[in-house]
């Protein structure tokens, strides 16, 4: 059954999502290999059939994997290595290859052994050419990452995983020519997430016409939120400053940006960030929108104290001028459509958010009302909200239709219809005046 999955898989990857492929693909190959006979403890004796080197059990499918795939089953398991692809007979043979990939450091005598087998550091290399290969010129003699397809990749993904800028700087610019646009962008991506500011500069080149990276594999977004999660707040800085201006060039991106600072759950980001939307004087109101968008608010909601820095931005930005009236109004939609918080909606009331947004005084106008959207859900977290909205000054009346679901079961949770909500809110608004109003 395994064996069917993973070649069905296989057979339509082409078809998938890009955003998925890598992800689909791993999955194929894990497959693969929990399908395929490994070595046993035992297994160093002797085999009895010289090309096998493991013992293949009852349950054993490899050879029904040698029908499909051939015979060299056991892959290598390093990126873009040719072996990945081909493969080897015997486990053995495929693990002794492996190996050679801890040695990315090779020599560049095409002739010497050692152009394969390579070395673990730099220095280990240098001495070596300086035993056996003296006679070589200087000139010559060049760094493995620019002569040696199958030991660049390696070596360029251990230099951004070490963070060894002084290495990853000497070799990238006689190397990048070579590195594919869907390997840049990984290695991009890896260097946001170790948190390495200089590596990340090296490596994003940066269309300042545009505002955006030059290589269109790289997924900006993805990368802001693994810097962002690095904890290293001169990155976040960084990042910000260009995620702001990349923003602006295509609407809601931004809902992005702020989903990505809600989440990396740190204070100081949260502050670079502010400071990074109250000094964009010139866009800063564009962007404030943003912040009352349905992946702004639900991310918030799983972030508590994010949620309460992003409630005092609100302020922050109204109190200077970039954030409307109206974007309020929106706003207070919005949080009827997604979570339905009280203490959201409370907020932006308080902030003098028009309760019956985006209809003026009684007006019928168009478009439906943060109570109209709370009407169409059925919980008890609407239930209360719509009874909050009432209180707050809510028009029932600008309601087109009277039998939403949400109002005709909200005595559910209640304990009374909604005809009796409304009589019941008149009484209170009545009886304590709307200003003493309160839930």
């Amino acid at each position: 059954m395994a064996n069917r999955e993973c070649r069905s898989i296989a057979e339509n990857w082409a078809n998938l999502d890009p955003s998925i492929v890598s992800n689909s693909c791993a999955r194929v190959e894990a497959l693969y290999n929990q399908l395929l006979c490994h070595r046993t403890e035992n297994s160093d004796s002797p085999a009895a059939n010289p090309t096998e080197d493991v013992t293949h059990g009852p349950e054993c499918v490899c050879p029904k994997l040698k029908r499909h795939y051939g015979k060299r089953l056991y892959k290598c398991h390093f990126y873009l290595c040719p072996f990945r692809r081909d493969g080897f007979e015997t486990h053995k043979a495929c693990g002794e290859h492996m190996e050679n990939h801890s040695r990315p450091w090779k020599c560049p005598v095409r002739s010497c052994d050692f152009s394969i087998i390579g070395f673990e550091t730099r220095n280990r290399l240098e001495k070596h050419r300086q035993r056996l290969h003296a006679v070589v010129r200087d000139s010559s003699f060049t760094h493995p990452a620019a002569s040696d397809d199958e030991a660049l990749y390696p070596l360029l993904y251990g230099l951004v995983d070490s963070g060894d800028i002084e290495e990853f700087e000497a070799i990238w610019s006689s190397c990048r020519h070579k590195v594919e646009q869907s390997t840049e962008a990984e290695l991009v991506l890896m260097a946001a997430g170790q948190g390495s500011l200089p590596i990340l500069q090296l490596s994003l080149e940066w269309d300042a016409t545009q505002q955006q990276p030059r290589n269109e594999k790289i997924k900006f977004g993805l990368v802001v939120q693994d810097a962002l999660q690095s904890g290293n707040l001169e990155l976040a800085d960084w990042i910000l400053d260009k995620a702001t201006v990349w923003a602006l060039c295509k609407p809601g991106r931004y809902r992005d940006v702020v989903v990505a600072v809600l989440k990396s759950d740190s204070a100081e980001v949260f502050d670079i960030w502010l400071r990074s939307i109250q000094s964009t004087e010139r866009y800063s109101s564009i962007l404030a929108q943003e912040l009352f968008e349905k992946s702004v608010l639900n991310t918030a909601k799983k972030f508590p104290d994010q949620e309460i820095r992003l409630v005092e931005s609100w302020q922050q930005l109204l109190r200077s001028g970039k954030v409307r009236l109206a974007d309020l109004g929106r706003a207070l939609t919005i949080v009827a459509q997604t979570t339905c918080s009280i203490e959201h909606a409370r907020v932006l009331i308080d902030l003098e958010a028009p309760v019956n947004y985006p209809h003026k005084g009684t007006g019928k106008g168009k478009g439906f009302t943060a109570l109209h959207w709370a009407t169409k859900k059925t919980s008890e977290e609407a239930a209360h909200f719509m009874k909050f909205l009432l209180l707050e000054g809510a028009d029932a009346d600008l309601l087109p239709d009277k039998t939403e679901e949400g109002a005709r079961r909200i005595e559910t949770w209640l304990g009374m219809s909604w005809d009796d909500l409304l009589r019941w809110v008149l009484k209170e608004r009545r009886t304590r005046g709307r200003s003493s109003l309160g839930y």
